[in-house]
């Protein structure tokens, strides 16, 4: 499970896989809108949005199920997030 990390974004980036399993969504913005993490349907076309849009600096934690995310930007600039995988605790 690797993080996916974005740098000074003010645009929906490309799309990228996740392994699954419970992540952060890690945000910083200079202007806000919102981040909204999204995964692709089963029918290869319609994105699904995927717990709560963050729209202040912060993080959400959320369960995933293995497949192919994007992070929707409306309205945000000079964002740094992240989408973190959250190791079990030992």
């Amino acid at each position: 499970m690797a993080a996916q990390n974005f740098v000074n974004v003010s645009a929906t980036p490309p799309a990228f896989p996740l392994s699954g399993g419970q992540y952060g969504l890690v945000a910083q913005a200079t202007t806000w809108g919102t981040a909204q993490l999204q995964l692709l349907s089963g029918d290869g076309v319609t994105w699904m949005n995927i717990g709560t849009a963050l729209s202040a600096n912060g993080q959400s934690v959320v369960t995933l199920p293995p497949g192919q995310y994007q992070l929707l930007l409306t309205g945000l600039s000079g964002g740094y997030i992240s989408v973190r995988p959250i190791a079990p605790a030992t």
